[in-house]
């Protein structure tokens, strides 16, 4: 972060002396654009796992196993948004983006097979997960002042996001001691607000003193735990098994802290509660877009 202040602070003196003849940038402003995050601050999501387990005849087995960690950010993905600011001079301003983030998509399975003198039998799972967030990032903006060609610019501020995550979830299994042959399931987590700290560098190309186009590299430091889990659909060998299950079965609510005891009865008509879960919406993007001044 300190690397990168530095350098927009650097960029924005560079600027600042390519020309005196800056014109006034005084004044309101209107942006939209489109851009890519990158994951930044990854973390463990999940497992791409086989096993294979062969049995012989004098009962001995071997196993081989292969594990390989899924990483990433939630952070990472489309995004597109607006923002409004205010010059309150040639060099300092103020602005409000806000943006939606359309998550890529994670995702890792896990396979177990095993093989004796009657045959092979095998379990296959899949998972995915990804998030969308509404993000509202209040911003301090310093500009190099100039508004006739390359104009040099940095952000600082911050983040307040409104999102979910979504996992979902199939599998096979050919063992003849199983319940089912397939399975199906989607789980949605939301509730609660994602706090964070942004900063940008950039620079605007002016064409006159009212448009503009602009591109810009952005760094943002977000997590998010939700407060809320439900699950959204459950099939077993296609036969919806959703609508048997209890409210605290399919409905979690996550907290701090709870405490049970071996004495409590679960309220199965209301939701089970879980400890909180950060996840990492941490990212490094680019941005291009357009700006109109009033």
């Amino acid at each position: 972060m300190k690397k990168l202040q530095i350098l927009v602070l650097s960029l924005l003196l560079i600027g600042g002396t390519i020309t005196n003849d800056a014109l006034a940038q005084k004044g309101a402003y209107a942006n939209v654009n489109l851009g890519y995050n990158f994951s930044l601050g990854s973390e463990n999501l999940g497992y791409n796992i086989t096993y294979n387990t062969t049995y012989t005849g004098n009962g001995t087995s071997s196993l081989t196993e292969n594990r390989e960690n899924i990483k990433g950010s939630l952070g990472k993905g489309m995004s597109f948004g607006v923002s409004f600011g205010y010059m309150l001079s040639d060099n300092i301003g103020i602005e409000l983006g806000v943006s939606q983030l359309i998550g890529a998509t994670f995702e890792w399975t896990n396979t177990e097979t095993q093989t004796n003198n009657s045959g092979s039998t095998s379990r296959t799972s899949s998972s995915k997960v990804s998030a969308s967030m509404l993000q509202l990032n209040p911003s301090l903006v310093i500009s190099a002042g100039k508004a006739e060609g390359l104009n040099p610019y940095g952000k600082f501020g911050l983040v307040i996001g409104v999102g979910g995550i979504n996992w979902e979830g199939e599998g096979t299994d050919t063992s003849p001691f199983s319940s089912y042959s397939t399975y199906d399931s989607e789980f949605e987590l939301n509730g609660g607000l994602a706090l964070g700290l942004s900063s940008a560098i950039g620079a605007n190309y002016y064409f006159n003193e009212k448009m503009s186009l602009f591109g810009e590299l952005n760094m943002i430091n977000l997590s998010y735990a939700p407060t809320k889990g439900k699950l959204t659909k459950s099939t077993s060998d296609g036969v919806d098994v959703l609508a048997d299950a209890t409210t605290a079965e399919k409905e979690y609510e996550y907290v701090d802290s709870y405490t049970s005891s071996t004495s409590d009865i679960q309220d199965d008509s209301k939701p089970r509660q879980i400890l909180k879960t950060q996840y990492s919406f941490g990212s490094f993007g680019i941005k291009i877009g357009f700006r109109l001044a009033f």
